[in-house]
């Protein structure tokens, strides 16, 4: 899956974890599955290698799995994970 860092931003957003602060990367913070998430993206890459993927979501909580489901059902009702 071939995610931009502005992906990577919408999907976190959907699980609860926002933008928080700005600087040569974007932190992201909020509660996910009962604990406190920090998040570092990238600012402005157009795509994402496989392995900052991988950190971001093992930063937010969420699998590989539970990412590519909330991005591709994006233009469907979502339904929220549990967190």
């Amino acid at each position: 899956m071939v995610l931009s860092s502005k992906d990577a931003a919408w999907i976190l957003s959907q699980i609860g974890i926002v933008p928080d602060r700005r600087s040569g990367e974007d932190i992201f913070e909020g509660f996910f599955r009962g604990m406190r998430r920090t998040v570092v993206v990238p600012r402005n890459k157009r795509e994402l290698t496989p392995g900052v993927i991988g950190s971001i979501w093992r930063q937010s909580g969420l699998t590989a799995k539970e990412a590519r489901e909330i991005w591709e059902n994006r233009k469907r009702k979502q339904k929220p994970i549990k967190p």
